[in-house]
């Protein structure tokens, strides 16, 4: 059941009553209230119109103050525009400036309100005072700029009047002054104006001087007097030469000092005249004793050039010791030495002259004694006519008094520098003239021109250079004669010299240039093959021209030049090492030998590859390249190189490298040569470089099977001599042939030639005794050894086979026989190689019986039946079955074509045993034979 809270009441309730009608003083102070805002509002209003007429003034005052700023601005501008147009002189300006503004200030206050106008018409009235203030100022200062400019130009003409006629200076300073005195400027810039006008004419006078100085040194005499400066330099050098003469000597060129060695104009004592005659002298000096050097003192023109190249080096020494070079210092470094003179000159003014010079110097000039060092360069610069002061003295040319002392000694620095200078320029013309004088004079001792000594004599060569043409035109005539003796001798193959001397180089040099001179260009390579048989080396000339070519980057040029200097190699292997030059020529010959002969390359391009490593990019490439072409020479160094060779399927059947180890070094090294060469050709490609170097070696070496052993070597026979048809053994002829000269050559070998007993025959073969009954065995004998003998024999392939193959002629080698003892034994003659007759009966046997064949075919059909029933197809049935004379063209060996060189094989009379050392040395150089070989 749900409780209801009751209510309570809170307050009593007002249920109404009679209102209170008493009243109180609220009221009359609410009216008091209303009464005062009333009041108070309107104050407020007054205020606020008050505020806002303020407020306007405030803003009229800001606006003109801003129009008046502007009005400024606009006043700058047009004064600048004004001061642009101004006239050069300025007349006029301030009255035109006065006048604009005037009006620009009427106009400016009529905008103005009236309440500012009191304030801005002082402000305007202030301004444009400025302003006009300001125009005169510009005014004044574009008149003074006016006369100064005037003045400026005017003297820049009268400069140049004065510096190209002298005599006009006084007429322009005259002329100066008129036109700075009508100037307007002050007294004050008048005067200064006066004083630089008269300074910069002095100065040009000064650089006048300067320039003729340049061009005529001689004008520097004179110049200190006339600057009024101590002299130094050129000038000092110039004065003191001829007083120290008259003071030392009084010009007596035989005066001499007891007291001391001193004599002669500038009274050297010995040791400095020895030096300086052999150090400025050298073609008097030489081969001359002291004592005869000595007695040259009394030479009137020797010592007077000997004192002037004293003095000189004296103001040198006393200028790099910061000396003065006046001539009194000058004279004192000539009097006691420059190091004395410098010691004096550094010294305290009053220290004595002994304790600086030295007591030996005052005993052999007593008039030193007692004296301090101030008293001596006092005594030096008046022995020169001058003080020892270096202040400056009244110039003796009034045109410098205007300068002053520090101006006229920087002109005369000037003048002393443009003298050296137009000194030197002088010297070197003359010198150059001198030079080409000589020079004329060399050539024409060279050209035959010159061929007297009068020539000589009578030009202007000093003596030494006299005596140097003199000893040239001599040596020349003696060389004239020696080359028309040495001409002689070459011409009649008797020339005999030494090629590393001088005389034998130069004689040598003398036949090479006749050789140029006077024989066709198409013998002169002949001509100096028989130069340098006879000589033993080539004329420097010609090394030059090789070495042009050999290192040249054009093909043509390279060749040209190694297949001549290849030659000369060839004549004499030591005649291109024995000139300048020459070794570089020589390892060119070698590489193009290499690839020609090695590498069975043609000379062309052999000379290409030569040209390519000429080329400076090449050569970098290349040895970019080193590095890897090192690594890849290592991996391929185990190549198994008659696997190349071998082209059947059958395990262990390659053909053996060479007749021996030293053949197979020999090919293994070509074999890394020729892979390394093609490593750097295909840009460091390792695989594509072996596979060129497998064809390389494919190209240039083959197998033979003539000794009865497949083995690997270069221009294998096989390649070249022709087979003999219908044989069993196509070579079987090359085997009997070289088999009986091997017979011939060594008669007293068992196993060639069996040696006749009283019972019949007896050979030797490996070592075992053969018993042959009589002489029908001996054929058989010699058919049973064949296989023996031939595996005793090696072929070697010389370059003679090389350039016969190129030839297209039937190549020859050099034969090398093993006898019992185990020696090889050359065969007699340079190149061995069969006698092809044989070949060509066989092969004229052959054809006779084709033909005979073909006919019978013909005529009876029967070739055609045979090769039906299963026979072989009848020869030139196709296409000349019914021409017999056809089968005269069938593939036959061009035996009888092959041309066989000149030099046929020798007989065993002709020179064996020179040609056995000849092939004994092809072997060597072909690796066959170590250094114990026979």
């Amino acid at each position: 059941m749900v409780q209801i809270r009751p209510i309570e009441a809170g307050r009593t309730i007002d249920i109404g009553g009679v209102p209170d009608t008493r009243v109180d003083n609220s009221i009359g102070q609410g009216l008091a209230q209303v009464g005062n805002a009333i009041s108070n509002h309107a104050d407020m209003q007054n205020q606020m119109a008050l505020r806002r007429q303020q407020m306007e003034e405030q803003v009229d005052d800001f606006a003109t103050n801003q129009a008046f700023q502007r009005w400024q601005d606009d006043n700058a501008l047009d004064f600048a525009k004004q001061q642009e147009g101004m006239a050069p002189s300025g007349k006029g300006f301030t009255d035109n400036v006065s006048g604009i503004y005037t009006k620009r200030s009427e106009e400016f206050l009529k905008s103005v309100p009236d309440s500012l106008k009191p304030k801005f018409a002082e402000l305007v009235s202030t301004a444009r005072n400025q302003w006009i203030d300001k125009g005169a100022a510009a005014e004044i200062d574009q008149r003074n700029n006016w006369y100064r400019t005037s003045i400026t130009e005017r003297q820049q003409t009268l400069q140049n009047q004065v510096f190209n006629d002298p005599t006009m200076f006084d007429a322009a300073k005259q002329d100066a002054h008129r036109t700075i005195d009508a100037s307007g400027l002050s007294p004050t810039e008048k005067e200064k104006l006066k004083k630089q006008a008269d300074e910069m004419f002095s100065l040009t006078i000064g650089e006048r001087e300067v320039r003729e100085a340049q061009a005529n040194p001689a004008s520097i005499t004179g110049a200190a007097d006339r600057l009024g400066v101590p002299a130094v330099g050129s000038d000092a050098i110039g004065v003191v030469v001829g007083k120290i003469i008259g003071v030392e000597s009084g010009g007596n060129a035989k005066a001499k000092n007891p007291n001391s060695s001193a004599a002669g104009l500038g009274q050297f004592i010995d040791s400095t005249w020895l030096n300086m005659v052999r150090k400025y002298r050298p073609d008097i000096a030489g081969g001359k004793s002291n004592a005869e050097l000595i007695a040259l003192k009394t030479n009137p023109q020797l010592s007077r050039e000997m004192t002037t190249a004293y003095t000189r080096e004296n103001a040198q020494f006393l200028a790099n010791q910061g000396i003065q070079q006046t001539p009194g210092n000058i004279y004192l470094a000539h009097f006691l030495g420059p190091r004395g003179a410098a010691q004096v000159l550094k010294a305290d003014p009053n220290a004595s002259i002994e304790s600086i010079v030295g007591p030996a110097v005052v005993q052999a000039n007593g008039f030193l004694r007692g004296k301090s060092a101030g008293d001596v360069a006092a005594w030096s610069a008046g022995k020169m006519g001058g003080k020892a002061s270096s202040a400056g003295q009244t110039p003796a040319d009034p045109r410098f008094a205007n300068l002053s002392l520090s101006q006229r000694l920087s002109l005369y620095d000037q003048m002393n520098a443009a003298a050296q200078r137009g000194q030197t320029a002088i010297d070197a013309q003359a010198t150059a003239t001198y030079n080409s004088e000589k020079g004329a004079l060399q050539l024409g001792i060279q050209t035959g021109e010159i061929s007297s000594d009068q020539q000589i004599l009578s030009s202007r060569m000093n003596d030494s250079d006299k005596a140097t043409l003199l000893s040239a035109l001599r040596s020349r005539q003696g060389d004239q004669v020696m080359t028309a003796q040495a001409m002689a001798d070459f011409q009649n193959g008797v020339l005999s010299l030494d090629p590393y001397s001088s005389d034998g180089k130069k004689k040598v040099d003398a036949i090479g240039g006749v050789i140029n001179q006077a024989v066709a260009p198409e013998n002169r390579q002949a001509a100096l093959e028989s130069l340098v048989v006879q000589s033993g080396t080539v004329p420097q000339s010609t090394m030059n021209q090789l070495r042009a070519g050999a290192e040249s980057q054009v093909p043509a040029e390279v060749e040209a030049a190694l297949q001549a200097a290849s030659r000369f190699s060839q004549i004499n292997p030591s005649a291109l090492g024995r000139r300048d030059g020459g070794s570089a020529v020589q390892k060119k010959v070698d590489d193009f030998d290499y690839y020609v002969n090695t590498l069975n390359l043609s000379p062309s391009d052999a000379a290409r590859r030569i040209a390519e490593q000429n080329d400076p990019n090449k050569i970098r490439e290349r040895k970019a390249l080193e590095p890897a072409a090192k690594e890849f020479r290592k991996q391929i160094e185990n190549t198994d190189i008659g696997a190349i060779f071998d082209d059947s399927w059958l395990p262990f059947n390659d053909p053996k490298l060479g007749f021996n180890e030293q053949q197979a070094a020999g090919i293994a090294a070509d074999y890394l040569a020729i892979a390394e060469e093609q490593f750097y050709a295909s840009g460091g490609n390792p695989e594509l470089a072996k596979n060129r170097a497998d064809a390389e070696m494919k190209r240039l070496y083959g197998t033979t099977e003539i000794t009865g052993t497949k083995s690997v070597m270069k221009y294998p026979p096989e390649k070249f001599w022709p087979a003999k048809p219908n044989d069993g053994d196509p070579y079987g002829y090359v085997k009997d042939q070289l088999i009986n000269d091997l017979a011939q050559a060594f008669p007293n070998d068992q196993l060639l030639n069996p040696t006749k007993g009283n019972d019949g025959y007896r050979g030797l073969v490996e070592g075992r005794e053969v018993f042959i009954r009589n002489e029908g065995g001996l054929t058989e004998y010699r058919t049973m050894t064949r296989d023996s003998i031939m595996s005793r024999i090696v072929l070697v392939s010389t370059p003679e086979t090389g350039s016969e193959i190129k030839s297209n002629q039937l190549p020859g080698y050099t034969v090398l026989y093993k006898d019992e003892q185990g020696n090889l034994q050359t065969l007699y003659g340079k190149q061995w190689r069969p006698d092809l007759s044989v070949v060509s009966a066989a092969a004229r046997k052959q054809q006779d019986k084709r033909l005979e064949t073909a006919t019978r075919n013909q005529v009876s059909g029967l070739g055609m039946a045979e090769y039906m029933n299963g026979g072989d197809i009848p020869m030139g049935a196709s296409s000349a079955w019914d021409s017999p004379e056809a089968q005269q063209v069938l593939p036959q060996p061009t035996v009888p074509n092959i041309p066989v060189p000149t030099s046929q094989t020798p007989t065993v009379k002709s020179g064996l045993d020179q040609q056995r050392t000849q092939l004994f040395q092809n072997a060597k150089d072909s690796g066959l034979l170590n250094a114990g070989g026979n």
